[in-house]
C-alpha cells in the first residue's frame, strides 16, 4: 500500500516506479477531501508514503492526513518514506518520522529523489530538455530505491538534505504557515469557470461563485495544483507566477486510471 500526495504529478511519477503489480495506492488528496482516514493494511507486505517537500518540511494536507490517520498494521510492518524535491529535503524525513511516531507508527527507511522544481512563485520551471535530464536520473534513482524497498532495508538514505539541514528546516519551514494565505491568489479574465481548480484542491479551499473560483478558506496547502493545472493558465499566486511556464508531469494523466484499478 502506498499513500501519496501530488499536485503536478512528480510524486505520482515516483509511485508508478515504486509500485508493485496490483499494489493498492491511496491518494491523500482524495482521502483528505472525502474525510477518509481509516485504512486496513494488515495484508500488505509494505506501506509507503510518497510526497513532495514544501519549505523543507511536510505539506499541510499530508500532515493533517497523518494526524487523522487510522491505520491497521500487519504484525511486522515495513514502512518507508520517499520524498520528491526540487532542491534539498532538509529534515523533512525527521519531521515525518516524528509525525508517524505520534500515531505509534514506526518508520524504517527514508529516501528522496530530485524532480523538476514546481514552486514558481520563486523559481522558473526547468526547460523541457532539463526536465528530461532530471526525470531520467529520477527514474534510475527510483528503480534503485524500489530494489532497496524490496530488500526492506532500514535507515536514512536521503542524500540531498542540503547544508545544515536541521537549521534550514528550523528557519524556513515556519515560513510555510505564513506563506500559504489564499488572499494571494488571483484569477484573470481568461478563466472559463470549468471548476477544475475547485475539484482538485486538497483543502477544499476553492469554490465556484458566479462561475469563477473564490478562495473560501484563509489558508491552503500551497500545492499550487490550481495554478499549474488550470487549462487557461488563469490563476496566479501573487505576482511571482505571472507569465511563467506551468509544469505538469505526464504521469498525472494516468493517475485516475491507476486509482480506478484499485477497485
Amino acid at each position: 500500500m502506498i499513500f501519496y500526495f501530488t499536485a503536478t504529478g512528480n510524486s505520482f511519477f515516483a509511485v508508478e516506479k515504486l509500485r508493485s503489480k496490483n499494489e493498492t495506492i491511496v491518494s491523500i488528496t482524495q482521502s483528505h477531501r472525502n474525510s477518509n482516514y481509516a485504512f486496513d493494511a494488515t495484508h500488505e507486505q509494505s506501506i509507503g508514503f510518497v510526497f513532495p517537500v514544501y519549505f523543507f518540511g511536510i505539506p499541510n494536507a499530508v500532515l493533517e492526513f497523518i494526524q487523522r490517520l487510522e491505520l491497521k498494521l500487519p504484525q511486522n510492518p515495513y514502512i518507508y518514506l520517499v520524498l520528491t524535491c526540487g532542491g534539498a529535503a532538509g529534515q523533512t524525513g525527521r519531521l515525518f518520522e516524528q509525525a508517524l511516531a505520534a500515531k505509534e507508527i514506526p518508520l524504517f527507511a527514508q529516501f528522496a529523489v530530485k524532480m523538476p522544481d514546481t514552486y514558481i512563485p520563486l523559481f522558473t520551471v526547468p526547460t523541457a530538455e532539463k526536465q528530461q535530464q532530471i526525470l531520467k536520473r529520477a527514474n534510475a534513482d527510483l528503480l534503485d530505491i524500489q530494489k532497496q524497498i524490496c530488500r526492506q532495508v532500514k535507515g536514512d538514505y536521503i542524500r540531498c538534505k542540503g547544508p545544515l539541514p536541521s537549521l534550514i528546516t528550523k528557519l524556513i519551514y515556519p515560513r510555510y504557515n505564513k506563506s500559504r494565505n489564499t488572499k494571494n491568489f488571483r484569477v484573470s479574465d481568461s478563466c472559463d469557470g470549468c471548476g477544475l481548480c475547485a475539484s482538485i484542491c486538497p483543502e477544499k479551499a476553492i469554490a465556484l461563485q458566479e462561475k469563477h473560483p473564490a478562495w473560501v478558506k484563509a489558508q491552503c496547502s500551497l500545492c499550487l495544483a490550481c495554478v499549474h493545472r488550470c487549462p487557461k493558465q488563469a490563476i496566479d499566486f501573487g505576482s511571482g507566477t505571472r507569465n511563467k511556464i506551468r509544469y505538469l508531469n505526464d504521469a498525472l494523466s494516468r493517475e485516475k486510471q491507476a486509482l480506478s484499478g484499485n477497485q
